[in-house]
């Protein structure tokens, strides 16, 4: 799979320390990302919940029929 053979090259290139933390880092800024973004979404009204997560399924834009 191609994220194997990125992290392969990753680590030939900058050796497997530097590339566990860097991972780490995108780790632990994912989660707080996650957890900011499940706080905002509780939030919201009840209507307001269905429409962000009906647009939220689509990741470019689709005909309406």
């Amino acid at each position: 799979p191609l994220a194997l053979k990125l992290l392969v090259e990753l680590v030939k290139e900058f050796g497997v320390n530097d590339t566990l933390e860097d991972l780490s880092i995108y780790q632990n800024s994912k989660d707080d990302t996650i957890k900011k973004a499940r706080r905002l979404f509780d939030k919201l009204a009840g209507e307001e919940k269905g429409l962000l997560e009906r647009v939220s399924v689509y990741r470019e834009p689709v005909d309406l029929k």
